[in-house]
């Protein structure tokens, strides 16, 4: 497995608390970038992925009948989801994570299930908010735009400010193009009428790069059939 998957870095150079996946349903084999691994607590290849693995990882004060719930109904149908779940780190320490994702089809069959795991344990820390409100800044001009995006990612899911931006973040870097860029476009589609607004549209619009840029940033070793 090489590389960070569809997520690099941001701002300074500091990791980002995204990792990325990609299940493949005819087998039910995962792929994880190297963020993701670290987020559970592994060194990136430490340890085979599977459904199991990571479902074993869930609190045990997390209820079954919801985000794993949740959780294997997308793997089976490929519906868009987000759900909020408490994982135990492979060293013991409880991680607060969302994931969100969606189903890739062909030929009107389920092949692919991806998406992002954004690692919000205590709000994603005072180092990460400075590297957003730095990201901010930078895009100075365009903060009324993005100020705006983070409010409709935050309305539809139902998660903070830093998540938000991180989501936004990832959809940029998958896209290709500056994370202003992608706000533009989600506050344009809110202007004239066509954004998404429900949690399923919204990590539809979320994730409709990560197969693809995930597959970009693999390398030949990667386990995508």
């Amino acid at each position: 497995m090489g590389g960070t998957g569809v997520v690099g870095v941001l701002g300074g150079g500091e990791p980002q608390r995204v990792g990325a996946f990609v299940y493949a349903v005819t087998d039910g084999r995962w792929t994880w970038s190297d963020e993701l691994y670290r987020i559970l607590g592994f060194a990136p290849g430490e340890v085979v992925p599977s459904t199991e693995l990571l479902l074993a990882h869930q609190h045990p004060d997390d209820d079954e009948s919801g985000a794993a719930a949740a959780l294997r109904v997308a793997l089976r149908t490929g519906e868009p989801f987000s759900v909020r779940r408490h994982l135990l780190g492979a060293r013991g320490d409880t991680r607060t994570v969302v994931l969100v994702g969606r189903g890739q089809a062909h030929d009107g069959s389920l092949t692919h299930v991806h998406g992002y795991v954004v690692d919000v344990t205590e709000a994603l820390a005072d180092d990460v908010r400075e590297q957003a409100d730095a990201a901010i800044e930078a895009s100075r001009a365009h903060r009324g735009a993005l100020e705006q995006a983070k409010g409709a990612v935050m309305l539809a899911l139902g998660v903070d400010a830093d998540t938000a931006f991180y989501l936004l973040a990832a959809k940029s870097q998958a896209a290709n193009v500056k994370v202003h860029r992608v706000a533009d476009d989600l506050v344009a589609q809110l202007g004239d009428g066509s954004a998404p607004t429900t949690a399923e549209a919204m990590t539809d619009w979320l994730c409709t790069e990560a197969l693809e840029s995930f597959e970009r940033h693999t390398d030949a070793n990667a386990r995508i059939p």
